[in-house]
């Protein structure tokens, strides 16, 4: 969902006879590790090294582990392998120009 002051993400926590709940983080600020445009983050015990050249109407635009680079849309998880491991990265948020992720590796 897109919000004043970037994309965030919206659920459904409830829902009774009458009414749904909804959440969001919209207001929150990222959290998690966070990387902003032309930085690189590093993840899951260095594992993953994410350098972030874009953000834009709710999509990212990331390099993982190398130059190619791949879109990713907020809420959207991927996989990728990273030496014997596959692991599994999540867009979170984007506030102005900065992106927050989660990541494991298995």
């Amino acid at each position: 969902m897109r919000h004043a002051s970037g994309t965030c993400l919206v659920g459904l926590s409830g829902v009774s006879r009458s009414r749904a709940e909804i959440t969001s983080d919209c207001d929150a600020p990222l959290s998690g590790p966070t990387v902003s445009v032309g930085e690189t983050v590093t993840l899951t015990d260095r594992a993953l090294r994410v350098f972030l050249s874009g953000a834009i109407d709710g999509d990212a635009r990331l390099a993982i582990n190398g130059l190619q680079t791949r879109m990713v849309s907020v809420g959207e998880a991927f996989s990728v392998e990273a030496g014997d491991r596959t692991c599994t990265v999540r867009a979170r948020g984007i506030r102005g120009k900065a992106l927050g992720l989660t990541a494991s590796c298995g």
